[in-house]
């Protein structure tokens, strides 16, 4: 909930500063794009590191390094001296931190959990990211359309901070790193072979990154969508992605009532259908009110697709691997910055409709064909 504040809040902050200056939706979503672009570089080492060191200790440190990128924005844009590339170099590494925290903390939640508990524990974590996404949205745009960015950048890096205090009371019997530790490059050569003999973790990462590009780059286009359709300001875009994060928040909690969840590649692709109709509503929204309802729904697929594919990737390997499997999971929502610049691109030409629109259809079509010629995945 802490960290979520500050990491998902600051898109807010992101989209909206980079949309004041440039006045370009291609260049949101190339900022977008950056963020979330260190998954794909970084991606398989994170996984390698949070196999070979303490979890907790690495989420803390990355939460340190998280701050000081976001608070050194901060004073640059209250000295008035911040330059696009000053945004931009710091956000990426911003997005480094966080591709690093994100694959620790799914280890972290097996660790604690065990596979017997891993839906629901990661459910369980994705509502505390959720419901701190939702807190970091609203305070964040009320906090940059009356402040300033500056002061959006400093409460950023406050929720950080909280972040790395809430881990130090953390102490369990579980197991936070290789029983064998090795080298980066022999934990690295281990993953390249096991991919090879995995098929169905190639399949999955595949897919993975197949929804990236086309369903989730929708949230570079809503800075685009609340100020040239709903014409709502950076406050009404905090709306939106608060709702975003509580529609998140909503299909994780419907996913708690069910006891024993089985088959959960047939229902991770049936997500992705909804996923997809969810987004074409999204595109053709005319009114706030509409805008929010498709966000509501939007946001829940995400939010299911995501703990789906993270427990389908942990299963799918042995357990030495589990960090190395959130590392090529990251790895594949790093392309998530292809569907960023695509959708911005789409949007600049052809308006944002039209770009929420193609990507949903395209979605679309990808589950229908993943449930008629993927029959091992229906049956995971």
């Amino acid at each position: 909930l802490c960290n979520s504040i500050g990491m998902m809040g600051g898109q807010v902050v992101l989209g909206w500063v980079i949309l004041e200056i440039t006045e370009s939706p291609l260049m949101v979503g190339i900022a977008m794009g950056i963020r979330f672009a260190p998954n794909f570089f970084l991606g398989i080492l994170a996984g390698t590191i949070a196999d070979m060191f303490d979890r907790r200790r690495l989420m803390q440190l990355v939460n340190l390094i998280n701050a000081l990128a976001n608070g050194t924005i901060g004073i640059l844009i209250f000295l008035d001296i911040v330059e696009i590339w000053h945004i931009l170099t710091l956000t990426f590494l911003s997005g480094s931190m966080m591709t690093l925290y994100m694959t620790a903390r799914s280890g972290f939640t097996y660790d604690i959990s065990g596979p017997e508990k891993l839906v629901k524990s990661l459910a369980f974590t994705n509502i505390g990211m959720r419901m701190g996404g939702l807190i970091g949205s609203l305070v964040l745009g009320v906090i940059l359309g009356k402040f300033g960015a500056d002061i959006a950048y400093f409460v950023m890096v406050l929720s950080y901070v909280l972040s790395t205090l809430t881990l130090i009371p953390i102490h369990f019997a579980g197991r936070t790193g290789l029983t064998k530790k090795g080298t980066v490059w022999a934990n690295l050569r281990d993953l390249g072979i096991e991919v090879r003999r995995n098929s169905e973790l190639r399949i999955l990462a595949v897919l993975v990154a197949v929804v990236e590009v086309l369903g989730f780059s929708y949230m570079a286009l809503l800075p685009v969508l609340a100020k040239d359709v709903l014409n709502i300001g950076a406050e009404g875009l905090g709306v939106l992605f608060a709702f975003m994060s509580g529609g998140g928040m909503l299909g994780i909690v419907v996913l708690s009532f069910f006891k024993d969840i089985r088959r959960k590649g047939l229902l991770w692709l049936l997500v992705l259908l909804g996923f997809a109709c969810a987004l074409i509503g999204l595109g053709l929204a005319t009114n706030l009110y509409f805008a929010i309802l498709f966000i509501i729904l939007v946001s829940s697929m995400t939010g299911l697709s995501d703990i789906f594919s993270q427990s389908l990737m942990q299963f799918a390997v042995p357990d030495e691997f589990r960090g190395r499997a959130m590392g090529v999971w990251n790895f594949a929502i790093g392309v998530m910055p292809a569907g960023n610049i695509q959708a911005g691109a789409l949007a600049s030409v052809f308006g944002v409709t039209l770009a929420l629109v193609s990507h949903g259809t395209l979605l679309g079509i990808t589950a229908i064909v993943s449930l008629l010629v993927l029959p091992k995945l229906r049956k995971l």
